[in-house]
């Protein structure tokens, strides 16, 4: 049901407009509104802080950085201790492959629960937290430091890992008065043919890496070119280094300047894994900081005068108690109006319903929020979504398995009241799969072997394909009946009849000639005949008064025609219902085709048959329960959205949002 809004205005001194909000904004009952723009208030403006919000988004932006980096750290420690048990247990000391690993997310979101006035003394804490958020910053800088160094480091002592075992220093390789000196690499298998040239000079073999041999060369200083132009055909590349020190003493001195930073990092991930306390601090701080942008933003739906502002909200009627008491605590020149909502105003919608039809309240509003003056339509939603949900699943096991797994992670995982009510859907979702398993005899595929059902979606199809279109039309009248109720609900009795109690005759009559036809042992003789005048007396009242509104005969004449014509859109209405043949039938086949295949793996590979055949039906059918459901929410939304909805509904609101309650880390309990 929708819940009725009162507007309140609420003016004062400037000097007390924070304070007045900061009332209403505890009571997490208010929604502040753009109406006072509209007021008739002259020689006012509205105008926004921005100064205010570039300092405040500063501090956020600072926030968030420390949050960010303390998770990361947190978590990067984790993978740097991995990774040296890793590296201890192959004996290997190679520091240089530890990557950082991603911040691991919950499965779902969850803001956790404050007292408003523990919320508010974050602010009491801000030097503390800035002078963390200094430290943080030293941290991120001396990482950067590191993250910047080592990979150089790791070039440079991979490129001289080839060149170990040379017993001189790069600057002793180099030309002397009779003597040439090169040293650089081959690839092996040239390495081994180079013999066969019978060079004039001497070759020394340095290491060996993968494919490739490091070489040192000596020779008489006329040989060179010689020399150089027989090594140029092998592949001969030379290593040209200017270091005053032996490979190996180079080698070492990169490993220990690498080992050097990794302790550094390590040091820093662990001072950093140790911020538990000032990380829930940060997150408080980081949603204090959104509530005095949200009060700076909130300039712009005001209006001000040099000492004075006006502002004007909604609250539910249930709280008018609770936002008026609140007020009671602002400073004694605010002063507050309550009225109604006028004709041309729009206030914003909140529903209340029970945890199962709350639960669909998503659902609608994917689509668009009710209008706050008509029927709150969750509930027609939440009977046919259920309904649907069961004939397109139609799964005893399947039906179970989505029960249990909603449940379990909604008793045992937090999670905001979206995700829990979505956890909700799929429940209901799950029981009603139940029953209509039971009806169709579905058990993971097989034929249940207690109870074999009432029919068969497969063999049966023919019957199955009719009762799904046959829920479809009844939708498609529940859709017209709620119109014509609306109407009623206007005092629009007439048009009522004609713009939706017509067609209502019109399908539930089409529903007694079929069954008239198709059964004509079992039901009244008399139901076809009266199925039949039930359509004239339809059709002619579409043909005389669809296009009553119309001017002119010609003009009513045609938009009767019209409205007769618009009969094919509700056939093609009905038709859409085969949706729920189509999915039921998919998933029963593909059932149906994961016990085979199991069957066939079971008796096809000896010994570790049993085990491969179980697995693979067992991932087919988890396949199956996450397709179904996706095609499901999808198809049925879309059922709801277009053939039901463009029935009666109106749509076009807003959602009620209490000022105050757009948090990231923590979800603030109002309090009076």
């Amino acid at each position: 049901m929708n819940i009725k809004m009162k507007k309140l205005i609420v003016a004062g001194l400037s000097e007390h407009r924070d304070a007045a909000l900061e009332c209403l904004k505890r009571t997490q009952r208010f929604h502040l509104g753009e109406a006072a723009e509209k007021e008739d208030v002259s020689g006012t403006e509205s105008q926004i802080d921005l100064h205010k919000m570039e300092a405040l988004s500063a501090k956020q932006a600072a926030a968030k950085f420390g949050i960010e980096l303390i998770e990361r750290g947190r978590n990067e420690f984790k993978s740097v201790i991995r990774q040296t048990n890793r590296a201890a247990k192959k004996d290997r000391a190679d520091f240089t492959d530890c990557k950082p690993s991603k911040v691991k997310k919950p499965m779902f979101a969850y803001r956790n629960p404050i007292d408003y006035n523990n919320f508010m003394l974050i602010a009491s804490r801000e030097m503390e937290l800035t002078d963390a958020l200094d430290k943080l910053k030293d941290f991120a800088a001396e990482l950067e430091v590191i993250r910047v160094s080592e990979p150089k480091l790791t070039a440079s002592r991979r490129d001289m890992l080839i060149y170990n075992g040379l017993k001189y220093a790069w600057s002793e390789c180099v030309e002397t008065g009779d003597r040439f000196i090169l040293v650089g690499t081959l690839p092996l298998k040239q390495f081994e043919k180079l013999s066969e040239d019978k060079p004039p000079f001497y070759i020394e073999k340095i290491n060996a890496v993968k494919k490739a041999v490091s070489i040192y060369i000596s020779g008489n200083l006329p040989d060179k070119e010689s020399a150089e132009a027989l090594l140029k055909r092998r592949g001969f590349r030379r290593g040209e280094y200017d270091y005053y020190a032996k490979p190996s003493e180079l080698i070492a001195g990169w490993e220990a300047e690498l080992k050097t930073n990794y302790a550094r990092r390590v040091r820093i991930y662990n001072e950093i894994s140790h911020m538990g306390d000032t990380l829930g601090l940060l997150k408080i701080y980081y949603d204090y900081l959104s509530w005095e942008m949200e009060n700076v933003k909130a300039q712009g739906a005001m209006l001000h005068t040099k000492k004075t502002f006006v502002f004007s909200g909604w609250y539910p009627e249930p709280d008018e108690r609770l936002v008026l008491d609140a007020l009671k605590g602002a400073p004694k020149g605010v002063i507050s109006q309550t009225t109604e909502a006028e004709e041309n105003e729009l206030p914003p919608t909140l529903t209340k319903n029970g945890k199962i039809v709350s639960a669909y309240t998503g659902v609608t509003n994917m689509f668009s929020v009710p209008h706050p003056k008509e029927r709150d339509p969750n509930f027609f939603v939440a009977v046919f979504f259920i309904l649907f949900f069961g004939v397109m699943m139609g799964d005893i096991g399947y039906g179970l398995t989505l029960l249990v797994a909603s449940l379990f992670l909604t008793r045992f995982m937090k999670m905001e009241k979206g995700t829990r009510g979505f956890m909700i859907l799929l429940a209901t979702g799950g029981v009603s799969g139940v029953v209509f398993g039971v009806l169709t005899g579905g058990l993971f595929g097989f034929v249940n072997p207690l109870f074999g059902g009432f029919i068969d979606p497969v063999n049966d199809f023919l019957v199955f394909f009719g009762i799904c279109l046959g829920l479809g039309i009844i939708q498609l009248i529940s859709g017209l009946a709620l119109k014509a109720a609306a109407l009623i609900k206007e005092r629009k009795y007439f048009d009522a009849l004609c713009d939706a109690g017509f067609m209502m005759i019109m399908l539930a009559a089409l529903v007694a000639i079929v069954l008239g036809v198709l059964f004509p042992l079992v039901m009244p003789p008399w139901l076809g005949l009266a199925g039949y005048i039930a359509v004239g007396v339809s059709l002619a009242g579409l043909i005389l008064f669809g296009g009553r509104k119309a001017k002119g005969f010609f003009g009513k004449l045609g938009g009767g025609f019209g409205k007769l014509y618009g009969l094919i859109n509700y056939f093609t209405d009905i038709l859409s219902y085969s949706r729920l043949f189509s999915i039921a039938v998919s998933g029963c086949i593909i059932g149906m085709v994961a016990n085979q295949l199991g069957e066939t793996l079971w008796g096809m590979i000896p010994i570790a048959g049993p085990i491969i055949g179980i697995g693979a039906a067992v991932l087919l059918h988890t396949f199956n329960i996450a397709l179904s459901v996706l095609g499901i929410y999808v198809h049925n939304s879309r059922l709801q959205f277009v053939e039901f909805f463009g029935k009666f509904y109106v749509g076009g609101g807003y959602e009620f949002t209490p000022f105050g309650s757009k948090t990231k880390y923590v979800r603030v309990v109002g309090n009076s």
